[in-house]
């Protein structure tokens, strides 16, 4: 298949996850630091291995144009 943004050919994109885990630091009752998960950093990035664009930020769509 051909990238819709640099037209090299590819059979694979790379997957970038989110950076990381975000936390809320506070302070709790016993005057301790407390940290709380609330969310990741952001969505997966599937970028083309040739240019680097991201050609999908959803999983089942980027799986979509790998079986076209």
């Amino acid at each position: 298949m051909k990238c819709p943004e640099c037209s090299q050919d590819i059979s694979y994109l790379e997957d970038h996850p989110p950076v990381g885990t975000i936390f809320e630091l506070s302070i709790n009752e016993e005057g301790e630091p407390q940290y709380d998960e609330v969310g990741t950093g952001g969505d997966d990035e599937y970028k083309c291995p040739e240019c680097g664009e991201v050609l999908f930020t959803n999983e089942e769509e980027a799986i979509k144009f790998l079986k076209t």
